[in-house]
């Protein structure tokens, strides 16, 4: 008795899978992948160039960071020796300190991308330099498409006597 209440007890909700056979199925339903699978790698390859251009960008402004920076604090370690004598004081001689910044960036491998000159300036005291330049980043994969212009990648750096 128990096992016919169990038998012929209803079941849960959601409970009962229909079984539909292969042959019943739309022959569109089962060549959907074929079709989803080409549009998907298509998005995964514009994503991907678009990550390599960013990527180009970046690598480029941390680049010229870094050539920056060591020109900067090169042009900051060119003393002004005739003041230091006369004056007892620790300036920047500009003029060695602008030959300095142009000799590193013109020999680094920035010097093609350089969208102009740098620009060299220093502080009222004469103790800081900074150096600005702006540079042309062509993209790798966007070249492609009409009307993308390179990227206008800006970079600064300074350096400042202490002592």
């Amino acid at each position: 008795m128990l096992q016919r209440l169990i038998r012929d007890s209803p079941k849960p909700v959601g409970t009962a899978k229909a079984k539909v056979p292969i042959a019943a199925m739309k022959l569109t339903e089962r060549a959907t992948a074929l079709m989803l699978v080409p549009a998907m790698m298509l998005v995964f390859m514009v994503l991907a160039a678009i990550a390599v251009d960013l990527s180009a960008i970046h690598m480029t402004q941390r680049r010229a960071s870094a050539v920056l920076a060591v020109a900067a604090d090169d042009a900051a370690g060119m003393l002004d020796e005739r003041a230091l004598q006369v004056e007892g004081i620790l300036v920047i001689d500009e003029p060695a300190a602008a030959r300095v910044a142009s000799a590193h960036i013109s020999t680094s491998d920035i010097g093609s991308s350089l969208a102009g000159h740098p620009t060299l300036s220093f502080s009222a005291d004469r103790r800081g330099v900074t150096i600005e330049a702006e540079l042309r980043v062509h993209h790798v994969f966007l070249d492609a498409l009409p009307g993308i212009d390179p990227e206008t990648v800006r970079v600064r750096s300074s350096a400042r006597l202490t002592g």
